[in-house]
């Protein structure tokens, strides 16, 4: 949080533009419904749970599986970050829970001044069969007391998005308290966010990665602020981000595979130009990939002509970017459904 162009101010976020297609990109319409910020979301309608196969007991389960008689349904709880004793954060397991059968785990991370039911506003676990077939978790920034380097944003509510913070031992204390009581496949943990949600849980892939096995990343670029890479059109420049060791390297660095997206024109109304380049340059950096990539379709993946949607090739694991023309400080027509694809391919 130490760079001037997150988002300070009240924005209405923008959910569900319908794209059309124009030269071969994709224009975004935006509509406007309950913002992110300090409000409560309208969520989508929910669909009535797909019928789901009878599923095969997972040798990764944790130590949860097989303890019975544990709450399903929609939970509000508080556990410790290391400082603060009773941090908040909603819970939904689902009601057809089999305690032998390990399920994923989708934490999903609001932005500025959000709030929990910002983070179930985006609508994740409404996409077809979710619901039914993992644990979500929508955990609650605090306020944010960090270095007077970011007094534009002390005060709000938001995430520290530091190696060893506060809001890392808060993720990982909710997720063993999870794993301890549900059964949990532990090799199937993934993290959405949107802005501030966004950074914090590219900061989770970089220290904890392997605690990861994909995220889905909107409208975010974190910070770059050590100062490696004076020039800001340099494609190194994400060096600089700070969250880096001593080699340029993520101090976690795991295998989680990445989905971004963001506006096409490299930057947004919280983040100026060119900082989506640089996170697309940073997510490569991760996860090992080449330069060039493939267009692909922005739900199934596969292979294309033309698309938003671009997969990045030689990836030791998959990283896809999907910009956006005139998408704006929003999330994408889909997210939610599309992020639901995307993570329940990894099995």
């Amino acid at each position: 949080m130490s760079i001037p162009t997150k988002i300070l101010r009240v924005i209405s976020l923008t959910v569900g533009p319908t794209l059309m297609t124009v030269s071969g990109s994709a224009q975004a319409q935006s509509i406007s419904i309950a913002g992110d910020v300090n409000s409560t979301p309208t969520p989508g309608p929910t669909p009535s749970p797909a019928r789901q196969p009878t599923p095969t007991p997972s040798p990764d389960g944790s130590a949860g599986c097989g303890k019975a008689s544990q709450a399903t349904g929609a939970l509000d709880l508080t556990i410790s970050d290391g400082k603060t004793p009773n941090r908040s954060y909603k819970l939904m397991v689902p009601t057809n829970y089999n305690p032998q059968v390990p399920l994923p785990i989708v934490m999903a991370f609001h932005g500025l001044g959000g709030s929990s039911d910002a983070a179930i506003g985006f609508g994740i676990q409404n996409a077809q069969g979710a619901s039914a077939s993992a644990i979500f978790v929508y955990p609650q920034g605090s306020v944010y007391t960090g270095t007077t380097e970011d007094a534009q944003v002390l005060g709000q509510v938001g995430w520290f998005d530091q190696c060893g913070s506060v809001d890392m031992t808060f993720v990982k204390n909710i997720l063993a308290s999870i794993e301890a009581n549900y059964c949990v496949d532990q090799k199937r943990i993934f993290a959405a966010g949107f802005s501030w949600g966004c950074d914090f849980i590219t900061a989770l892939n970089c220290c904890e990665g392997t605690l990861l096995r994909g995220i889905s990343a909107a409208s975010c670029t974190d910070e770059y602020n050590k100062g490696e890479v004076a020039n800001v059109n340099d494609p190194n420049y994400y060096l600089n981000y700070y969250n880096l060791n001593s080699a340029g390297v993520c101090r976690g660095k795991g295998s989680a595979a990445i989905r971004f997206t963001h506006d096409s024109s490299g930057g947004d109304a919280g983040y100026v130009a060119p900082s989506f380049t640089h996170t697309s340059h940073l997510y490569r950096s991760m996860n090992s990939c080449s330069n060039t990539s493939t267009a692909v379709d922005s739900t199934t993946l596969t292979p294309v002509s033309s698309s938003v949607c671009s997969s990045f090739n030689s990836c030791a694991s998959p990283f896809v970017e999907c910009s956006y023309r005139n998408l704006g400080h929003a999330l994408p027509a889909n997210w939610g459904s599309d992020t639901w694809q995307f993570f329940s391919s990894f099995k």
